[in-house]
């Protein structure tokens, strides 16, 4: 099956437009990652605060005699423990962002340019390739 040049010039276009598209939603999903990434941090922010206060809360009880001594104890070591887990998140948190949000936005940033003027520069040189072939032609057909 013989491919024809304007067979090859729409598979072409079609290629470059479902590349573009693909940019498009690219560049949606790290919109979306960076409002994310805002997000969990100001609950990791929150977290955090949350857990220095169950753990000076405790720390004071675990002074008080009695009963609530034990409930003391038992609320800094969650507030320990807690601790521990917003550390953990906020590390994820920023590996998200310099690893993969960072990356990519940057990435796609140069290759939407490159690609557009790929693009042109195909369309171009197709159109002048296609002139060409038209007055080749017609030099033909005169003769």
């Amino acid at each position: 099956m013989d491919v024809t040049s304007e067979q090859t010039n729409r598979l072409a276009d079609t290629t470059y437009r479902n590349i573009e598209d693909l940019v498009v939603d690219l560049k949606s999903l790290v919109t979306a990652a960076k409002v994310y990434h805002e997000a969990m941090q100001t609950t990791v922010a929150a977290s955090e605060h949350f857990a220095r206060l169950l753990g000076s809360i405790g720390a004071k009880a675990a002074n008080l005699p009695g009963a609530v001594r034990k409930l003391g104890d038992c609320m800094k070591e969650m507030g320990s423990g807690y601790q521990q887990i917003c550390t953990q998140y906020g590390e994820w948190m920023s590996s998200l962002n310099t690893d993969f949000i960072v990356p990519l936005d940057t990435k796609l940033t140069a290759e939407s340019k490159s690609l557009s003027a790929m693009r042109k520069a195909y369309k171009l040189d197709s159109a002048n390739r296609q002139l060409l072939v038209d007055k080749t032609g017609k030099k033909t057909e005169e003769s």
